[in-house]
């Protein structure tokens, strides 16, 4: 249980605070706000996230696919879709669990893992040995508690600390309600969401590479997601990423723009590691067909040169190492 962290149920909290709601406004409006909340999941769960908040309930606990998962009463993006459908991040989720089902020991690197919802698949293998990485306090709690309930093999590991390309401390950018879009802070540049006047705080940094000193590294997948500074896990991953066999990117244009991030250091690595690259606009979309890294390369670049303002496209990347790669 989290610190002072008033946890209840999402679903009884739901009906007693839309209960509430209800007797809080006149009797003859009542059937059409019921009736107008139950078309509209969305509105109806940012209802709740508010008075919830309002009445001190800092987070809901919603069952789904992946057990009982828990987040802050805010969350009205990642815990919403979980609590509307009974999973996350299912393409992704899908790929992981496919790498991993062959029984030979192996490794998942989570960087950005958030509430956990892309490692507890993965850790219900138990040869698979995971390390999953959050810097955000208020996620990072959340994660511990949801792998400590639904992970039973004792197999995963939790740090939180942001990964970047060199080891120290940090600024980190809080966005308000999407508590998958914090940021680190390289730059106070006005942006699309007013990313400028976000709060700011302090968190460790360390590279990928000193991370995984103590893991074994067998047969190794790895997700990154980290709202477009992958290519500084990359700068600071270089050798752990020559062992990784299965890498599932987010590719954020205007991520990697903000904060004057250098594309090419992903497309190198891609170039020079990877046999294959298939690309997926978003987690609802099937993957592309399975091309050659180079041929992935000069579609991202292009990418990087179009959608560079546009905030709402982001591609996944997902890659395949050279066969024998792993063994170095």
């Amino acid at each position: 249980m989290l610190n002072s962290y008033a946890l209840v149920s999402f679903k009884s909290t739901a009906a007693s605070l839309l209960k509430a709601f209800a007797r809080s406004v006149p009797h003859g409006a009542r059937r059409a706000l019921t009736a107008g909340l139950s078309e509209r999941d969305a509105d109806r769960f940012e209802l709740l996230s508010y008075l919830a908040q309002a009445a001190g309930v800092d987070g809901f606990l919603v069952s789904g696919d992946y057990g009982s998962i828990q987040s802050s009463s805010q969350d009205t993006k990642v815990l919403r879709l979980y609590a509307e459908t009974g999973r996350f991040a299912h393409r992704t989720n899908e790929l992981l669990t496919a790498f991993f089902r062959d029984p030979a020991p192996a490794t998942y690197i989570d960087i950005g893992a958030n509430i956990g919802l892309t490692t507890i698949p993965v850790a219900q293998f138990p040869h698979v040995s995971c390390l999953a990485i959050e810097p955000e306090p208020t996620n990072y709690q959340n994660l511990v508690a949801n792998v400590g309930r639904n992970c039973p093999h004792g197999n995963v590991r939790t740090r939180q600390l942001a990964v970047f390309r060199e080891a120290g401390t940090i600024q980190f950018e809080l966005a308000t309600d999407n508590l998958g879009d914090h940021r680190l802070r390289l730059t106070q540049d006005v942006g699309a969401f007013q990313e400028q006047d976000r709060r700011v705080i302090t968190v460790e940094a360390a590279p990928l590479d000193a991370v995984t000193t103590d893991l074994s590294l067998n047969r190794v997948g790895i997700k990154i997601d980290v709202q477009g500074a992958e290519a500084f896990v990359f700068e600071g991953g270089r050798d752990t990423l020559a062992r990784v066999g299965l890498l599932i990117l987010e590719f954020w244009p205007y991520g990697i723009a903000r904060m004057k991030a250098d594309p090419e250091v992903i497309l190198d690595v891609l170039e020079s590691q990877f046999a294959t690259v298939a690309l997926g606009v978003d987690e609802g979309a099937a993957l592309s067909a399975p091309a050659t890294a180079l041929e992935a390369t000069r579609q991202l670049r292009e990418l990087m040169t179009t959608k560079a303002h546009d905030p709402y496209f982001y591609v996944d990347i997902v890659a395949t190492q050279h066969s024998g790669a792993q063994s170095k």
